[in-house]
């Protein structure tokens, strides 16, 4: 069932993003957007590039050989990908608002949030030096959450 359960999280993480992609512009319209736009690239490129390339999945589901990464953004936070992925897309949505885009975007959210608490329980089972690693870092949101 957690497997079916990780899948499905997947698919509705793909499906938002492919929405969200289809009703408005690939690069949104406005300066702000068009930055935070940017600083999400940066975000995600830095989190593979210290994971290394090949080792992270867009399942939930651990590496067979992956170990606990505390370098570059994961010094930091523990789910940079995610974060990168929630700010280009709320980047979208900003430059190109409507209340349909916005209710993706929190499904999207939510969906996310729901997928890093299973890759937790995931990473806490596999390596005893986690929960010390999630006392000292936040999930998603440096200083807050």
């Amino acid at each position: 069932m957690q497997q079916i359960r990780g899948y499905l999280y997947v698919a509705v993480q793909f499906a938002c993003v492919g929405a969200l992609l289809l009703t408005g512009p690939a690069v949104p319209p406005s300066l702000p957007a068009v930055l935070l736009l940017v600083v999400s690239v940066l975000l995600g490129l830095w989190a593979v590039l210290s994971m290394g390339l090949g080792r992270f999945r867009i399942s939930p589901f651990l590496h067979p050989s992956g170990r606990l990464h505390r370098r570059g953004p994961y010094r930091f936070i523990r789910h940079p990908m995610y974060l990168a992925l929630l700010m280009a897309t709320f980047a979208s949505v900003a430059g190109d608002f409507s209340p349909v885009r916005i209710c993706v975007w929190l499904l999207l959210l939510s969906v996310l949030l729901q997928k890093l608490r299973m890759e937790e329980t995931l990473l806490a089972g596999r390596h005893a030096e986690y929960a010390t690693y999630a006392a000292t870092t936040r999930r998603i949101l440096p200083f807050l959450y």
